[in-house]
């Protein structure tokens, strides 16, 4: 038995109503819209014009512009509650600015510099001592083996 399913003009509001809702969550959580408006002002023209295609790309593009904004959000606060840095303000752009992408990729590259900065402030402040005592023994060791390698050369005895 072939059961068909057809999409009725409801079905296809369901995308708009969604994509609007999804508008409305970014701003109640200072998210940027701009990009998502225009999307959805140019899916409800796909919508009176009955093309489904267009409609159903333009509100898929709007649920990833809004998971996307709510990811760079996540990552922002991340990176704010750690150490923020002068490099925070080029993220802090790129998500005004609705470039979630870009604002996601500086924001994970902050985070791993500032668990690199920790990592090396940590072995300042607890293993400083014993850095600098393994470089001094490492210097004594370096010139008490080329104090013998020179010792050697000059206890050659020369033929004539």
């Amino acid at each position: 038995m072939f059961l068909a399913v057809f999409k009725t003009e409801f079905d296809y509001l369901v995308y708009i109503k969604d994509s609007e809702k999804d508008i409305e969550d970014m701003n109640k959580n200072g998210i940027p819209t701009d990009k998502a408006t225009r999307l959805l002002k140019e899916a409800k023209i796909a919508y009176n014009k009955n093309d489904s295609n267009t409609l159903i790309s333009l509100t898929g593009q709007i649920k990833e512009l809004r998971d996307k904004g709510f990811l760079a959000l996540e990552l922002i606060n991340k990176i704010n509650g750690k150490k923020p840095n002068v490099l925070t303000g080029f993220v802090v752009k790129d998500f005004i600015n609705s470039d979630f992408d870009k604002a996601i990729e500086g924001a994970n590259k902050l985070d791993n510099l500032n668990g690199i900065a920790l990592h090396l402030e940590t072995i300042k402040s607890t293993g400083m001592s014993l850095l600098v005592s393994s470089y001094i023994m490492l210097l004594i060791a370096l010139v008490i083996i080329m104090r013998k390698n020179s010792n050697q050369k000059m206890n050659v005895p020369i033929s004539s």
